[in-house]
């Protein structure tokens, strides 16, 4: 699939099995944003819907079909935790609004107790690993983590999530997660990932709006 060219695409969200972390159902969409930050939760979601139905917290999947020349692709682009979904309801039609959560949040969550501590020498990678294992997917590690220089001693309400990254800090690693949720625990990449020119992969779309207010014209 070649993403500089132009695509027929559909998006919907699946809701997921809480044991397997695979479809139950799945539920289309009018439209919502993805976001990625440099924040301790990373991502964030809010879908606009129609038929979404349950009132407690669901893990969902945001999913893309695209169709290309023959060419097609099933990807994930974002997994994470549906909360405090909003209905509005309009004569016999009702949409609704998820405000969505990384699946980070489920270690955020989790306090540690009181004199929690990292170890000198111990692999950070295997620390974050542990740290986060209270959530259900795979999480990785490259080869050659770093072990930890001096001991870091967990603070009052200090959590899983807040932990593994004062980990990630001191040995200058990054976490990433991707469209299915898993994590992958790695070096800062220093090598260019992509390339920008005006003729092969051009993202700059300039805004321009132009008004003839003949009105306002002085009559001379």
């Amino acid at each position: 699939m070649d993403w500089r060219r132009g695509f027929s695409s559909k998006y919907y969200i699946s809701i997921l099995d809480r044991d397997t972390w695979r479809d139950l159902r799945q539920i289309e969409i009018t439209g919502g944003t993805i976001k990625k930050e440099d924040t301790d939760l990373r991502e964030s979601a809010d879908v606009d819907c129609v038929n979404y139905e349950y009132t407690s917290e669901q893990i969902i999947r945001v999913w893309l079909d695209a169709r290309q020349n023959g060419d097609s692709t099933h990807t994930p682009l974002f997994t994470g935790i549906a909360t405090s979904p909003e209905r509005d309801i309009e004569g016999h039609r009702t949409t609704g609004t998820l405000e969505c959560y990384s699946i980070l949040k489920f270690a955020r969550d989790m306090l540690l107790p009181r004199g929690w501590y990292a170890p000198i020498g111990i692999s950070g990678g295997e620390l974050v690993r542990d740290l986060l294992n209270v959530i259900p997917i795979d999480i990785s590690i490259a080869e050659n983590s770093p072990g930890l220089k001096s001991a870091i001693i967990s603070e009052d309400n200090e959590n899983r999530l807040s932990m593994a990254d004062k980990i990630l800090d001191a040995i200058n690693w990054r976490m990433k997660i991707d469209g299915y949720g898993n994590i992958r625990i790695e070096p800062y990449n220093n090598e260019p990932v992509a390339t920008f020119d005006a003729l092969s992969n051009d993202v700059i779309e300039p805004s321009l709006n132009i008004k003839y207010d003949w009105y306002e014209v002085p009559n001379v």
